[in-house]
């Protein structure tokens, strides 16, 4: 499943696979992060500036949302079915949100200030008349507060930072100004007010930010105390003769901790994603950091400036630096396994369950479910005359990995995390390399289809009684289970191989336009289909062995690979039968692979009747 599935959703499709005894429980967590998705897609749609491509991504989203609502009550369909069909509605209910997302990042914001740009777009909608004006009603408070808490702030800079000019009183005037007419609407309904109100409000704060941006660097030059605006201006507020009142005592106080509090929330974040597995260390330290600069806030108490300074200042700058360490390390994480998403789905898991955001049986699961992939692999690597020896020991030390963080199920001490996850991150760049090498040998091959060599002039052609380039009779025995009107017995589906088919059959799985019966009926379709090219290898092939050694050992590899080929496509089989899309897409790798080795054992072959013609 895809990493990106809420934990609630996760917990669920494991339940419904695997633990019946759980799904009670688990279906409450997710009805409750159903409701919350819909709620803010509601509360989403207003703020979003109308277009029917946006519109429409909004629909299909609440669709999915809804559709999953229905799953959850469905106690008609199997458990492993439900679950299936619940994964597939979500990434189709995520495919939606991240186009919408796409839509809104090809716009610039009317305006840098989050609730007048939400207000801006609900005017314009209003004005297109699709929402309602009560949508603009209930968001003016948020941005009527905003625009006052800027009036503020600004007189206690101007009082703070005498020596800094803050010209702003325009563009704070037209927000003003925007907000009135905004007010005008509510009351009279004249749409020149909103049409006004839409351009004072986006002008001015763009034009706000824009100045008091340069006002800000000529602050930075004109500290006393600190480098950080957040401590340079608590100091300058205790050192001050006079009182701005106890309001801006204490937004500044508190402004102190918010800081504290946006840096652990990256911190977790982080842990979330499994960066507490992967780099235990960091997150330890980052946490202990945050504990450390709150006790010190709290002991502050009537500090003079240069004492808040000389605490506070380099606790602000290690803030950063861990920040900026924590950023970074996800980050590298996610270009190192950028070409394994499912190594970064599992450390994420990880991270997950170390935070009590998954329950230790998902992560049980998902381990068994892996090392079973992971068994299936390397018996194909070992059989696999491509593949580098020293893979192999490689592969097999996954087992022991995936036993390391077993272990965690039982004694769930973060230390087994760890060290599992240590030893399969390892394994994984020469992993990468050889997987980069095939995809390599893969787009050289091409989809070029069933293709014969003139053993006379070497031009490369479909298949015909002559070469089209010089005349000579062609090669005519062509082996049948690299292309699809052969291996599938039916017309040919463009230039797609057999292997494209299935994968194409997947990957529409995963976005509703394929379905569990038509996977299952391919696999069939081809498990008999090969059955009949073995059949027709036996009769013609098997007549000409014995006359060139190497022909007779590329046929013997022929032979195993189409047993191989057999394997594959009943573990496929198996996992459409059941509904598990995860084995299913983790088995077509090999099952690719076999294909790529069955065309080149093909051309040697057609190599070699060529040669015994002659």
């Amino acid at each position: 499943m895809s990493s990106f599935i809420a934990p609630p959703m996760r917990q669920l499709v494991c339940a419904l696979h695997k633990h019946p005894e759980q799904v009670e429980e688990s279906c409450l967590k997710a009805s409750d992060w159903l409701a919350a998705s819909l709620e803010s897609l509601r509360l989403l749609k207003p703020v979003v500036l109308w277009s029917e491509n946006s519109e429409e991504e909004l629909r299909q989203a609440e669709l999915d949302l809804k559709e999953c609502q229905r799953l959850l009550k469905d106690s008609s369909r199997p458990g492993p079915e439900r679950g299936a069909r619940l994964a597939e509605t979500l990434l189709s209910y995520y495919s939606h949100l991240f186009k919408l997302q796409r839509l809104e990042a090809e716009r610039p914001a009317f305006s840098p200030v989050l609730s007048l740009d939400q207000l801006i777009n609900v005017a314009f909608n209003l004005l297109q008349q699709k929402v309602e004006v009560f949508e603009l009603r209930t968001r003016f408070p948020l941005a009527h507060a905003d625009v006052l808490q800027m009036r503020a702030q600004l007189q206690a800079r101007r009082a703070l930072f005498e020596e800094v000019e803050f010209a702003v009183d325009e563009p704070l005037l037209m927000m003003e100004g925007g907000l009135g007419a905004v007010a005008h609407y509510l009351e009279t309904g004249e749409r020149k007010a909103l049409e006004e109100a839409i351009q004072l409000l986006g002008r001015g704060s763009g034009d706000f930010a824009h100045k008091l941006g340069e006002a800000e660097a000529v602050m930075r030059t004109k500290q006393r105390h600190s480098p950080y605006d957040a401590v340079e201006f608590w100091t300058r507020l205790i050192e001050l003769p006079s009182d701005l009142g106890e309001e801006v005592m204490k937004q500044a106080w508190e402004r102190l901790f918010q800081e504290v509090d946006a840096y652990q929330r990256v911190v977790e974040v982080g842990r979330r994603a499994g960066l507490a597995i992967a780099q235990p260390e960091l997150v330890r330290e980052a946490n202990l950091l945050a504990e450390h600069v709150r006790e010190q806030l709290a002991g502050l108490g009537a500090a003079a400036p240069a004492e808040v300074a000389a605490k506070l200042n380099p606790l602000w700058e290690a803030l950063g630096q861990y920040r900026g360490g924590v950023q970074a390390a996800l980050s590298e994480l996610q270009i190192r396994f950028e070409g394994a998403p499912r190594m970064l789905e599992l450390v994420e898991i990880l991270g997950q369950v170390d935070a009590g955001v998954l329950p230790v049986w998902v992560l049980r699961d998902e381990i068994e479910q892996r090392q079973a992939e992971a068994a299936a692999s390397l018996q194909a690597l070992q059989e696999s005359p491509q593949a580098p020896e020293n893979l192999v020991p490689l592969l097999g030390s996954h087992d022991q990995a995936y036993q390391r963080l077993l272990l965690y199920c039982e004694d769930p001490q973060l230390e087994h995390l760890v060290e599992g996850w240590k030893l399969l991150a390892l394994t994984m760049p020469p992993l990468l390399a050889f997987e980069k090498q095939v995809r390599r040998s893969l787009a050289q091959t091409g989809k070029s289809g069933q293709q014969v060599t003139c053993i006379r002039c070497g031009h490369v052609q479909i298949p015909g009684k002559v070469c089209t380039e010089c005349g000579s009779a062609l090669p005519q025995l062509q082996i049948d289970d690299v292309q699809y009107e052969d291996i599938a017995g039916g017309p040919a589906r463009g230039d797609h191989q057999v292997a494209d088919h299935l994968t194409d059959l997947v990957q529409g799985l995963t976005f509703g336009v394929a379905t569990w019966e038509q996977i299952l009926s391919e696999i069939v379709n081809q498990l008999q289909a090969l059955e009949k090219t073995r059949e027709r290898f036996e009769r013609e092939l098997v007549k000409i062995m014995g006359k060139d050694e190497n022909l007779d050992t590329y046929c013997q590899f022929f032979v195993i690979c189409m047993g191989k080929l057999s394997q594959a496509l009943t573990v496929l089989g198996e996992a459409a039968q059941t509904r598990q899309l995860t084995p299913l897409k983790a088995g077509l790798t090999s099952y690719r692979q076999l294909h790529e080795e069955l065309i080149e054992f093909q051309k040697k072959i057609t190599e070699g009747i060529g040669k015994i013609g002659q």
